[in-house]
């Protein structure tokens, strides 16, 4: 077979022989086959999506094609040339580049720090496997960012200048008998609580009206102590249920207003049974794309429309605003991160804060150095 011929990614690794095989020796294609599939088996043990991990098989195949040679035998350069030809001659997204980068990066490691598999090809192949992917030849998740040109956090003015539009366009709506005014009332909480839970845009979109719950040791908040959430997973793996702790204080009024008050409306032309938090007009549950497009009406009115904001920007605003009140451990439980990375990376504070912050320290230690020297005799 020659040298860049590519397994297709969209094809079952089951649907035909893979292509690999084809250019390696019998022995090496053997080791090769188990490796493939002990690593199979460790997604599956780890409790990965099935889609999840019959991509990353594909891509696994795709680099072996491409290379024509085991792992053992593979060097950065082998690497670096499927890269460039992922990039150039496929013309891959830059965040597609990166997945089959991780995809190789992640199966290398497992080779690297599995004792069955290096101990047999350092005793076969007199070779120590070691990682050909490093953070010089991959491209930085930083530039998750390259082709995105939404703002991602709302000041405080800006979000206090969103609510204040929301809830002045409910009163022009009943002023004028407008059939907006239930919509707009049930945004002002729902934004509310995406804002206050910083859930993603599915987790909001899947809150029922039982998610709640007391939290013992903050009794004042009511049945709102804590939203049940089933979470992304991380690396394929599926959702995660979790008990997210309610941290505002204004969430029990909202939410009893709201039930109470809004949702029974949308009730009218739902199922009585219906468990959806957010309706829509039609009496089911809020979809995203609508969701979507409330918060691009909402932005409208408050003259934030053009700015690129996204219900995604709710909840870095969330995790931004929560940074500057609690630790970043506890920001990154609240928010559903495996890892505080990930959180630090919502986290956006302007220069002025950062400035006025080390100026209020930097008079603090000088106080306190006055106060040292004069208890001096």
């Amino acid at each position: 077979m020659t040298r860049g011929k590519i397994v297709s990614i969209t094809s079952s690794p089951q649907a035909s022989p893979p292509h690999w095989r084809e250019c390696l020796p019998e022995k090496d294609a053997e080791l090769t086959g188990d490796i493939i599939e002990a690593y199979r088996k460790r997604r599956e043990s780890l409790k990965h999506r099935e889609k999840s991990i019959a991509r990353d098989l594909a891509i696994i195949q795709d680099f072996l094609s491409y290379v024509g040679k085991p792992l053992w035998h593979c060097f950065e350069e082998d690497f670096e040339s499927w890269c460039s030809h992922l990039g150039i001659e496929r013309n891959l997204a830059p965040s597609s580049q990166r997945h089959y980068q991780t995809t190789i990066r992640a199966l290398f490691q497992y080779v690297v720090e599995n004792p069955r598999f290096s101990t047999a090809i350092q005793q076969l192949y007199g070779i120590r496997v070691v990682q050909i992917c490093t953070s010089e030849n991959c491209i930085p998740h930083v530039q998750d960012r390259e082709l995105n040109t939404e703002r991602e956090a709302l000041t405080h003015d800006e979000l206090q200048k969103l609510f204040d539009a929301i809830h002045n366009a409910a009163i022009e709506a009943k002023r004028f008998a407008s059939k907006e005014q239930y919509p707009l009332l049930r945004d002002k909480a729902m934004f509310f609580m995406t804002y206050v839970t910083g859930f993603r845009l599915s987790e909001v979109i899947d809150m029922n009206i039982d998610s709640f719950s007391p939290n013992p040791r903050i009794p004042e908040m009511g049945n709102y102590g804590f939203c049940r959430a089933w979470r992304k997973g991380s690396r394929g793996s599926g959702k995660k249920f979790q008990n997210v702790p309610l941290t505002h204080p204004g969430i029990p009024e909202m939410m009893d207003w709201y039930i109470n008050k809004v949702r029974i409306v949308f009730l009218m032309k739902a199922d009585p049974n219906e468990r959806a938090l957010w309706l829509s007009e039609r009496g089911d549950r809020i979809g995203r794309s609508a969701l979507a497009e409330r918060l691009k009406k909402c932005l409208a009115y408050a003259g934030l429309e053009g700015r690129g904001f996204t219900p995604h920007c709710i909840r870095h605003t969330s995790v931004t605003h929560e940074g500057m009140q609690m630790s970043l451990e506890a920001n990154r439980i609240k928010h559903g991160h495996a890892f505080a990375a990930t959180t630090q990376g919502y986290f956006h504070v302007a220069d002025e804060f950062v400035d006025k912050e080390l100026a209020s320290v930097t008079r603090s230690n000088i106080e306190k150095i006055k106060k040292v020297e004069e208890t001096k005799p």
